[in-house]
């Protein structure tokens, strides 16, 4: 695959978001601030469509009504540093992203305050069925009934996407390989970058004032 390639370009960006050497970037671009770097991110990512998301589905009698939500979280350590990311379709049109910190929690907290975060936006934009697609299959099994909630923090977040749900006509749940949530994964990886990035900002600015 070459650098045309959406998927290769994507790949590269989202290498270049979790390895970049946020002080020697900031020595370079002396005028450049997180909130800036994270636009920029954001920005080149809406721009490279994935190659591999799936179309969403019609809208039909019974389906999600052309609404799909595509949502990742992320932790670097379990527990550690931790970020959500959402895509909000309609029909083929994306209509939200939401890329947001959480601070420090684990990966599968992180992929529940996805979840609730997607469903809150589309209740925000007036959908009344959904499809929400996730790379976690513990969150979709356990929602779905499969897998008991046993964590006490996850069965809360359960209990409150549960009563989401009762707001929408029908929400389907469906689980995806990672590949296939690109975009939700990038913004998840975004908002780590930029949070690591204002730490590390605020940290020098600390010890200058030392």
């Amino acid at each position: 695959m070459g650098p045309q390639n959406p998927s290769v370009r994507r790949a590269v960006l989202e290498h270049l978001a979790t390895h970049l050497d946020l002080p020697a970037l900031y020595r370079t671009f002396p005028g450049l601030t997180p909130s800036t770097l994270r636009r920029f991110l954001l920005e080149a990512i809406a721009a490279w469509p994935s190659a591999t998301d799936p179309p969403p589905p019609p809208a039909a009698k019974g389906g999600a009504g052309g609404w799909t939500a595509h949502v990742d979280g992320a932790s670097r350590g379990n527990p550690g540093p931790a970020a959500l990311g959402v895509v909000l379709r309609h029909g083929r049109v994306v209509v939200d992203r939401i890329s947001r910190p959480l601070g420090v929690t684990t990966n599968n907290v992180a992929e529940y305050e996805a979840l609730l975060a997607a469903l809150r936006a589309a209740l925000a934009r007036g959908a009344r069925r959904l499809r929400v697609c996730s790379d976690s299959q513990l969150l979709v099994r356990q929602l779905q009934g499969a897998y008991q909630v046993r964590d006490p923090k996850l069965r809360v977040l359960a209990n409150e996407a549960r009563g989401l749900f009762e707001k929408f006509e029908a929400v389907v749940l469906e689980y995806i390989p990672r590949e296939a949530n690109a975009d939700a994964d990038a913004l998840a990886n975004a908002a780590l970058v930029t949070e690591k990035s204002r730490r590390e900002t605020e940290e020098g600015a600390l010890k200058q004032d030392r």
